[in-house]
């Protein structure tokens, strides 16, 4: 049986992507096939922001040299080509999420923003465009960023001093929005404490967070 249609000259144009054989193989098969769909979506981006593509008789063909189209190697890079994209306040709510966690919850995220007002519209965008997904409404409201990877590449954007200043704001949010029960966040705060520039309150927290251990393990029969 035939099949009906048009016959038409199509140019194909492949891209190799550095270390996706190792990658590939520790990601779910899910994440692989939706950051390589941000990966074709790069690369077509750039073909149009150049005005590489042009009709011609009835069909689209490249009007530059697939070679001086530059895309990242890496999806470490293809991530952060689509960070950098973003506007300057959602890179920045970007950055500050990746330093609570993979996932953080939206009254820390807030404090540390010191946003009132927009936020949370702003994480609808950021929903949108895939980057995070909401978690839970209850008992608190936490997002979670889609991929591990997105996290990572957010977190490394930023430099370390930086990391470590947002780290301790992070550890003072924690004391005030959780103060009627900090020791459910003892690691939590030893965590982000260790990372910056407060090393005292980090061995505070871890003391505190060992001597409430052991009086749970007391108090079992």
């Amino acid at each position: 049986m035939a099949i009906e249609g048009e016959r038409k000259l199509v140019t194909v144009m492949f891209a190799d992507v550095a270390d996706f054989t190792s990658l590939s193989e520790k990601l779910d098969p899910e994440e692989v096939h939706q950051i390589m769909d941000g990966c074709f979506k790069i690369l077509t981006d750039e073909i149009h922001t150049y005005e590489g593509i042009e009709r011609k008789q009835r069909q689209y063909v490249l009007t530059r040299q697939p070679s001086d189209i530059q895309v990242p190697d890496t999806i470490q890079g293809i991530i952060a080509a689509r960070i950098d994209r973003l506007d300057e306040g959602l890179k920045r709510i970007m950055q500050m999420a990746s330093v609570i966690g993979r996932e953080f919850a939206f009254r820390i995220l807030q404090a540390i923003m010191e946003i009132k007002e927009g936020l949370k519209s702003q994480l609808v965008k950021l929903q949108g465009l895939e980057f995070i997904y909401e978690k839970s409404l209850f008992p608190k409201l936490e997002y979670i960023f889609k991929h591990a990877l997105t996290q990572e590449v957010a977190y490394n954007s930023l430099l370390l001093k930086k990391r470590r200043e947002i780290h301790g704001k992070i550890g003072e949010a924690i004391e005030a929005i959780y103060s009627g029960r900090l020791e459910e966040f003892y690691e939590m705060l030893a965590y982000h404490y260790s990372n910056s520039d407060h090393l005292e309150k980090a061995g505070w927290s871890l003391c505190i967070g060992a001597s409430t251990f052991l009086k749970g393990m007391g108090e079992m029969p």
